[in-house]
Protein backbone atom coordinates (compact mmCIF):
# COMPACT_ATOMS: atom_id res chain seq x y z
CA UNK A 1 0.00 0.00 0.00
CA UNK A 2 1.27 3.55 -0.28
CA UNK A 3 2.95 5.33 2.32
CA UNK A 4 2.02 8.48 3.37
CA UNK A 5 4.57 10.64 1.96
CA UNK A 6 4.31 9.10 -1.79
CA UNK A 7 0.34 10.15 -1.53
CA UNK A 8 1.18 13.82 -0.40
CA UNK A 9 3.85 13.98 -2.99
CA UNK A 10 1.86 12.99 -5.85
CA UNK A 11 -1.62 14.56 -4.47
CA UNK A 12 0.48 18.08 -3.98
CA UNK A 13 0.79 17.99 -7.65
CA UNK A 14 -3.17 17.20 -8.21
CA UNK A 15 -3.74 21.41 -9.04
CA UNK A 16 -2.33 23.58 -11.45
CA UNK A 17 0.21 26.03 -10.18
CA UNK A 18 -0.43 29.57 -10.91
CA UNK A 19 -3.87 28.70 -11.90
CA UNK A 20 -5.62 26.91 -9.56
CA UNK A 21 -5.16 27.14 -5.82
CA UNK A 22 -6.62 23.84 -5.04
CA UNK A 23 -6.78 20.20 -6.53
CA UNK A 24 -8.70 16.94 -6.21
CA UNK A 25 -7.15 13.54 -5.66
CA UNK A 26 -9.05 10.56 -5.87
CA UNK A 27 -7.71 7.37 -3.93
CA UNK A 28 -9.65 4.07 -5.36
CA UNK A 29 -9.50 1.20 -2.92
CA UNK A 30 -11.10 -2.21 -3.15
CA UNK A 31 -12.78 -3.20 0.42
CA UNK A 32 -12.81 -2.24 3.74
CA UNK A 33 -9.45 -3.18 4.69
CA UNK A 34 -8.56 -1.14 1.73
CA UNK A 35 -10.10 1.50 2.80
CA UNK A 36 -8.88 1.74 6.24
CA UNK A 37 -5.50 1.70 5.16
CA UNK A 38 -6.42 4.57 2.77
CA UNK A 39 -7.65 6.81 5.52
CA UNK A 40 -4.87 5.69 8.60
CA UNK A 41 -2.31 6.61 5.44
CA UNK A 42 -4.04 10.16 4.88
CA UNK A 43 -3.80 10.68 9.12
CA UNK A 44 -0.67 9.72 9.18
CA UNK A 45 2.73 11.63 9.79
CA UNK A 46 5.09 12.14 7.08
CA UNK A 47 7.75 9.53 7.37
CA UNK A 48 11.33 11.36 8.33
CA UNK A 49 13.41 12.31 4.99
CA UNK A 50 16.79 10.49 4.64
CA UNK A 51 19.96 11.97 1.88
CA UNK A 52 20.77 9.30 -0.21
CA UNK A 53 24.04 11.05 -0.99
CA UNK A 54 25.81 9.07 1.69
CA UNK A 55 26.98 5.11 2.36
CA UNK A 56 23.21 3.89 1.68
CA UNK A 57 23.71 4.91 -1.87
CA UNK A 58 27.62 5.90 -3.37
CA UNK A 59 25.76 6.19 -6.57
CA UNK A 60 23.95 9.30 -6.16
CA UNK A 61 27.11 10.57 -4.90
CA UNK A 62 28.87 10.02 -7.65
CA UNK A 63 26.18 11.54 -10.08
CA UNK A 64 25.80 14.68 -7.40
CA UNK A 65 29.30 14.98 -8.13
CA UNK A 66 29.73 14.98 -11.86
CA UNK A 67 26.35 17.07 -12.26
CA UNK A 68 27.61 19.54 -10.01
CA UNK A 69 30.74 20.21 -12.30
CA UNK A 70 29.42 19.38 -15.59
CA UNK A 71 27.00 21.97 -15.02
CA UNK A 72 29.69 24.50 -13.55
CA UNK A 73 28.77 24.89 -10.34
CA UNK A 74 31.73 22.97 -8.85
CA UNK A 75 34.75 24.02 -10.63
CA UNK A 76 37.27 22.51 -7.97
CA UNK A 77 36.81 21.17 -4.40
CA UNK A 78 35.71 23.71 -2.56
CA UNK A 79 33.11 24.95 -4.59
CA UNK A 80 31.96 21.14 -4.79
CA UNK A 81 31.84 21.40 -0.50
CA UNK A 82 30.08 24.61 -1.13
CA UNK A 83 27.40 22.60 -3.46
CA UNK A 84 27.18 19.85 -0.60
CA UNK A 85 26.20 22.57 1.65
CA UNK A 86 23.08 23.29 -0.11
CA UNK A 87 21.84 19.54 0.42
CA UNK A 88 19.54 17.32 2.87
CA UNK A 89 22.60 15.32 3.47
CA UNK A 90 24.82 18.27 4.84
CA UNK A 91 22.36 19.35 7.04
CA UNK A 92 21.44 16.17 8.51
CA UNK A 93 25.15 15.84 9.20
CA UNK A 94 25.15 18.98 10.67
CA UNK A 95 22.45 17.87 13.33
CA UNK A 96 23.94 14.14 13.35
CA UNK A 97 25.54 13.31 16.61
CA UNK A 98 28.05 11.02 14.88
CA UNK A 99 31.31 12.63 15.22
CA UNK A 100 32.73 10.84 11.97
CA UNK A 101 29.78 11.81 10.20
CA UNK A 102 31.33 14.55 7.95
CA UNK A 103 34.56 12.98 7.51
CA UNK A 104 32.73 9.98 6.04
CA UNK A 105 31.14 12.16 3.62
CA UNK A 106 34.52 13.88 2.64
CA UNK A 107 36.17 10.43 2.23
CA UNK A 108 32.85 9.74 -0.02
CA UNK A 109 33.17 12.63 -2.12
CA UNK A 110 37.13 12.34 -2.77
CA UNK A 111 36.48 8.49 -3.45
CA UNK A 112 33.99 9.40 -5.79
CA UNK A 113 36.05 11.67 -7.63
CA UNK A 114 38.80 9.50 -7.82
CA UNK A 115 36.58 6.81 -9.52
CA UNK A 116 35.29 9.41 -12.01
CA UNK A 117 39.16 10.26 -12.99
CA UNK A 118 40.20 6.77 -12.89
CA UNK A 119 37.41 6.31 -15.97
CA UNK A 120 38.07 9.54 -17.40
CA UNK A 121 34.36 10.91 -16.97
CA UNK A 122 36.46 13.94 -15.07
CA UNK A 123 40.21 15.27 -15.25
CA UNK A 124 41.34 17.40 -13.16
CA UNK A 125 44.02 20.00 -13.80
CA UNK A 126 46.83 19.74 -11.14
CA UNK A 127 48.09 23.62 -12.03
CA UNK A 128 44.87 25.06 -11.11
CA UNK A 129 43.18 22.24 -8.97
CA UNK A 130 40.56 22.61 -10.83
CA UNK A 131 38.10 19.85 -12.62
Amino acid sequence: FLKSTRYRQMSGRAGRTGLCSQGESILCVENDTEKRKAEEMMRALPEPLCSHLGEAAPHALCRFVLDAVACGQASDSSRLRQALCCTLAHHQLRVSEHPDARRALDDAIGAQLAWLTARRLLSHNAQTLTW
